[in-house]
Order: C-alpha cells, then structure tokens, then sequence
C-alpha cells in the first residue's frame, strides 16, 4: 500500500469533488512491481546466458534468483487482486 496517493489520484480525486461525486477506492494497484519483475526475469535470463558462454564468468546464482524473485513478483501481482476479489475484498 503506497505512503501516499499518486499525483494522478489526488488530481482526479479532486476532480470529481469539484464535480459532486465521491471517488470510491478501495484497491489502489501499482505497476512498479511488475515491470520490475519482468526486469528481473529478462535480466536474469540475460545473466545465465552469460555465465553459459563464460565459464569463468560468476554470479549464477544471482541470475537464478533474479529469475525465481522475478516470476513470484509478477505472479503476485496477476493473482494478488484475483484472490481479493474472491474473497470479496472490493465489496466491502
């Protein structure tokens, strides 16, 4: 949960008051942690292919953490908002 509303939020939040109706949100999902995910994962795919060429290059098993920590991120944050809604988070 971020420390405070994005800059887009609190313009559209604003907005609306402006307007009359109340913004209503419940789940706020930054993309941050996917992006850096996918990086991870491409990054360290890059860095096994590497160490394969380059027997005498090191950091396997960086590479390969990268690529585990990687899938788990993007995996939380497909499944994340999946497993709240069926929970029934967003109804309350």
């Amino acid at each position: 949960m971020p420390s405070r509303p994005h800059s887009v939020r609190m313009l559209v939040e604003s907005a609306m008051v402006a307007e009359g109706p109340r913004p209503n949100v419940v789940l706020e999902i930054d993309s941050v942690g996917a992006i850096l995910g996918v990086l991870a994962i491409v990054f360290g795919f890059l860095g096994l292919s590497y160490a394969k060429k380059h027997p005498e290059a090191r950091g396997k098993g960086h590479a390969i953490t990268g690529i585990v920590l990687g899938v788990i991120c993007v995996l939380l944050w497909i499944v994340g908002p999946i497993v709240l809604a069926a929970l029934g988070y967003f109804g309350r």
